[in-house]
């Protein structure tokens, strides 16, 4: 049976199925080594979860990796200056990032948070997000570096704040 399966033809691709690849290869979601992560979305059928979570943690420390560069490189031509990046540390917002991994690495943990209109718990997703930057900056000062309080580009609908708000 395993000889059937490799000597036939991957329909995606249009070609045969290399004979060292095990069986989960026929679905295309079979990776051994960080080289072989494709971009996450792009197979033939849905992707699979772990090859989704996979590719997150592969950009999340490849971002990292240019950030911590880019840092050494201000560092040396600014020294004493501090440097940070935009954090998105909200539940609904910019998930694929390891941001404990990224907190030690910058000078001041920041975060930006944008309420989504049509939320009736906005203030419940404000706190929660203020939570997790504590827990990021551990113990050190934080700063809410963006915040909108109503519209933005990219939101599918945008509503008019009522008087008060």
């Amino acid at each position: 049976m395993l000889d059937l399966l490799r000597s036939e033809v991957d329909p995606a691709a249009g070609r045969p199925i290399p004979a060292e690849f095990p069986i989960g290869l026929v679905a295309q979601q079979h990776v051994v080594g960080r080289d072989q992560n494709g971009v996450g979305d792009l197979g033939p059928a849905h992707p699979a979860p772990c090859g989704q979570l996979d590719w997150a943690r592969f950009t999340s420390d490849e971002l990292l990796a240019d950030f911590k560069r880019e840092r050494d490189v201000l560092h040396a031509l600014s020294p004493g200056i501090p440097v940070t990046t935009n954090f998105q540390a909200a539940l609904s917002q910019c998930e694929t990032l390891d941001y404990w991994a990224w907190a030690p690495e910058v000078d001041l943990v920041t975060n930006d948070h944008y309420l989504v209109a049509e939320a009736d718990r906005n203030h419940v997703n404000l706190a929660m997000a203020a939570d997790i930057t504590r827990s990021l900056a551990d113990g050190r000062p934080w700063l809410l570096l963006e915040h909108s309080t109503s519209a933005v580009n990219w939101q599918s609908r945008n509503i008019a704040k009522r008087p008060g708000k």
